[in-house]
């Protein structure tokens, strides 16, 4: 009984430290509580516990990565990127279009507009870096970026939370406002 409580104690002092970096790493706000029978997180912004209980069976690096799927999921901040891509009309787009719309061959237009979404999820921060780390959630492709120095990634942070931007204005921002390092390999 006493190897087990030894145990039990030794896998939640190793979760503490490895949680505790995870947390300051987090692009949201959480905090924690440790139980006997469980560890409960909440989402600051929203109030929300999720509880999380003990299988010291369980490999601890598994356990936090459940904990970040269901925070990742439900808390961490998108941004949805517009991009429009000007493409040529074939001959047939344009004898349609002159044929539908009665307009002179003058007027016909030679290109179209075609705009795609891309989903993005902030996925880390490290705040005295300044830098980011993206997902890519159609791909699963992780980017590496570090903001521009005037702007404190922990500002943009605060003012994503407090509604000052939506997931779309909140992508022009970052985008026009920082730089790609380079894509992560998979296994970071």
């Amino acid at each position: 009984m006493l190897v087990t409580r030894l145990i039990d104690n030794e896998y939640k002092r190793e979760f503490v430290n490895k949680f505790s970096n995870f947390c300051s790493k987090a692009p949201t706000m959480i905090s924690f509580v440790l139980t006997d029978r469980s560890v409960v997180v909440t989402h600051l912004n929203s109030a929300t516990n999720y509880e999380f209980f003990w299988d010291f069976r369980e490999d601890l690096k598994d356990f936090i990565a459940n904990i970040k799927k269901v925070l990742s999921n439900n808390h961490y901040p998108r941004l949805v990127q517009v991009i429009k891509i000007e493409k040529p009309l074939t001959p047939q787009e344009q004898a349609e279009i002159f044929s539908k719309d009665e307009v002179s061959s003058e007027d016909v237009p030679t290109t179209k507009t075609e705009i795609i979404k891309k989903i993005w999820r902030i996925d880390k921060v490290i705040i005295n870096r300044n830098t980011f780390i993206l997902l890519e959630e159609d791909t699963g492709d992780q980017y590496l970026f570090t903001m521009f120095s005037y702007k404190p990634c922990i500002l943009f942070l605060k003012d994503y939370r407090e509604g000052v931007y939506t997931v779309e204005t909140a992508a022009d921002f970052f985008f026009s406002h920082s730089k790609l390092v380079k894509k992560l390999d998979k296994t970071n």
